[in-house]
């Protein structure tokens, strides 16, 4: 066991009907604090998120064709665990602090996003 706020956290996303899961990616892959907290939802918790439902928000330097890996495992995780993924919004090119303010196109595609998710669920 862990002396962490872990186990809150996973009972809030129990509580939730919508998660926005993000990472930067790092070396092809999420960072190692997201996979770390990824990991940590196999056991006890993992059968408590069937149902749930989830945005992607990946940033990351390079184009976009380099969050491939990570837009797959992370995909991979929601099908296994039966979490039904809305939407995938990838932010490549997002070297410097503050750039993403600067990408009109990607934060009306990361609110419309939102927007669609909320429809569903309400709709649901």
């Amino acid at each position: 066991m862990y002396n962490d706020d872990m186990e809150e956290l996973l009972e809030k996303m129990e509580k939730s009907h919508l998660w926005v899961l993000g990472t930067p990616v790092y070396w092809w892959g999420p960072t190692a604090q997201f996979k770390t907290f990824l990991d940590r939802w196999y056991c006890p918790k993992h059968e408590d998120f069937k149902g749930k439902h989830a945005i992607l928000v990946i940033s990351l330097g390079g184009s976009s064709s380099y969050a491939q890996y990570t837009i797959g495992i992370l995909t991979d995780v929601c099908n296994y665990l039966g979490i039904e993924l809305y939407e995938t919004v990838v932010a490549p090119g997002m070297d410097d602090r503050g750039a993403v303010r600067k990408n009109t196109h990607l934060m009306d595609k990361a609110h419309d996003a939102g927007q669609k998710a909320i429809k569903k669920l309400i709709n649901s």
